[in-house]
C-alpha cells in the first residue's frame, strides 16, 4: 500500500508538472502575439514617415523655384545670371520669359564709342524754285535725336545774286507732333555763301499730331520762308528719332504683349552686320537708338535677345534678336500692336548693325 501510494503522488506531480508546463507555453505565446501585432503598425509608422520626409522635400524644391522666380521677376537687366535656363515649349510661340536669363551686367552707350549724327542730306537743290518761281536757294538737312532732345539741322546755301535774309519756318501736321520749339535764327547769307543753323524740335506738340499712321520712310514736311521767296521740301527721319529713352518693358509685360500680338502679325527679316557681333555688341549698338534689352535665352547655340523700344506717341515695338551661328546675318523678329511702324524699326536695325548712321 505504501509503494501504491507514492506512484500516485508521484502521477499526481507529473501530471501537475506537465499542467505547468502547457499553462507556460501558452502563456508564452500570448506574449509573442503582441509583439508580433505592435511590430506591423511601427512598420506601417516607419513607411508614412519616410514619405512625409520626401513630401517636405518635394515642397521645398517646389519652393525654392518660387523663390528662384520671384528673385528672376525681381532682377533687372543688370544683375547677375542665375544659372537657370529654360525654352519655351515647343510651337507655343510666345517665350517664357520667367524661365530667362537675366543675363550679365547690360552693356551701356558708354561702352562703345558713341556713334555720330547721320549727315545732312539735300533736301532742296538750288535749281528748284520757290512758290514765287525764284531759285537760288538751298538747303541740306537732318533730323537726329541727342541725349533726349530732338533737333533739325539745317545747312542754307545763297547761289542767287542776292542776299538772304528773315527767315522763317514752318512745319506741317506729323504722326508723332513733331514742331519747332523756338523761332528760326538764321544770320543773313550773301550772295555764294552758306550758312549753318540747328533748331530744337519739341514732341508731341498737340497742334501738329495728325493722328495717322506712321508713313514708310518718315518724312517731315518743312516750308522755309526767306527774303526770296517760300520753298517747300521733305526731310526724311529713321524711327530712332522719335524712341524714347524710357526703361525697356518688364518681362511680364513683354510676354502679355509678344502673345496678344501673336505669330500672325510677326515680321521676320535679316540684318547684315557689318562684322560677326557678340551678344554684348549687339545689346550695346542697340542700346544707342534707345532699343532697350528686356532678357535673353540660349537655344541650338544661339542666343535670343528680346529688345523693346517705345515711340514718342507710346507705340510699343517687341523684337527677337538673334546672335549667334556663323556669319554676320543677324535674324530680327519683330512685333507691334501698329504694324505700320515694324518695317521703320527693322529698317532702324539693319542700319545700326550694319554699322552705317
Amino acid at each position: 500500500e505504501k509503494k501504491e501510494g507514492e506512484e500516485k503522488k508521484e502521477g499526481e506531480e507529473k501530471k501537475e508538472g506537465e499542467e505547468k508546463k502547457e499553462d507556460a507555453q501558452a502563456n508564452g505565446e500570448e506574449k509573442d502575439k503582441p509583439k508580433s501585432e505592435e511590430a506591423k503598425p511601427e512598420d506601417d509608422e516607419k513607411k508614412e514617415e519616410e514619405k512625409a520626409s520626401e513630401d517636405e522635400d518635394d515642397e521645398e524644391d517646389r519652393q525654392a523655384r518660387r523663390r528662384e522666380v520671384q528673385q528672376e521677376l525681381e532682377r533687372g537687366p543688370g544683375d547677375e545670371r542665375n544659372g537657370r535656363r529654360r525654352d519655351p515649349s515647343p510651337g507655343d510661340g510666345v517665350p517664357d520669359l520667367l524661365g530667362l536669363d537675366g543675363g550679365g551686367d547690360s552693356p551701356t552707350a558708354g561702352a562703345l564709342p558713341a556713334p555720330g549724327p547721320p549727315p545732312k542730306m539735300p533736301v532742296l537743290n538750288p535749281t528748284q524754285p520757290g512758290s514765287g518761281g525764284k531759285s537760288g536757294f538751298g538747303i541740306m538737312a537732318s533730323v537726329t535725336r541727342e541725349g533726349g532732345q530732338v533737333r533739325l539741322n539745317m545747312t542754307f546755301s545763297n547761289q542767287s545774286q542776292t542776299p538772304l535774309s528773315g527767315f522763317a519756318i514752318q512745319v506741317n501736321k506729323n504722326p508723332f507732333g513733331l514742331a519747332p520749339a523756338q523761332q528760326l535764327q538764321v544770320p543773313d547769307v550773301a550772295c555764294g555763301s552758306a550758312a549753318e543753323t540747328v533748331l530744337p524740335m519739341i514732341v508731341g506738340a498737340p497742334q501738329l499730331v495728325s493722328g495717322t499712321n506712321p508713313t514708310n520712310p518718315l518724312v517731315l514736311q518743312v516750308a522755309i520762308k526767306n527774303s526770296m521767296d517760300v520753298f517747300y521740301f521733305n526731310v526724311q527721319f529713321d524711327l530712332p528719332v522719335v524712341l524714347t529713352e524710357a526703361p525697356a518693358l518688364g518681362k511680364d509685360a513683354f510676354r502679355a504683349a509678344w502673345q496678344r500680338v501673336g505669330d500672325a502679325a510677326q515680321s521676320t527679316t535679316t540684318a547684315n552686320a557689318d562684322s560677326r557681333m557678340s551678344v554684348d555688341q549687339v545689346k550695346a549698338r542697340l542700346a544707342f537708338d534707345n532699343i532697350q534689352y528686356v532678357a535673353d535665352r540660349q537655344q541650338d547655340g544661339a542666343t535670343m535677345l528680346y529688345m523693346s523700344c517705345t515711340t514718342s506717341n507710346n507705340i510699343v515695338v517687341m523684337a527677337e534678336v538673334t546672335v549667334g551661328g556663323s556669319g554676320s546675318a543677324i535674324k530680327v523678329a519683330a512685333r507691334s500692336d501698329t504694324a505700320s511702324v515694324v518695317p521703320l524699326f527693322e529698317a532702324a536695325v539693319a542700319k545700326r548693325l550694319g554699322g552705317s548712321r
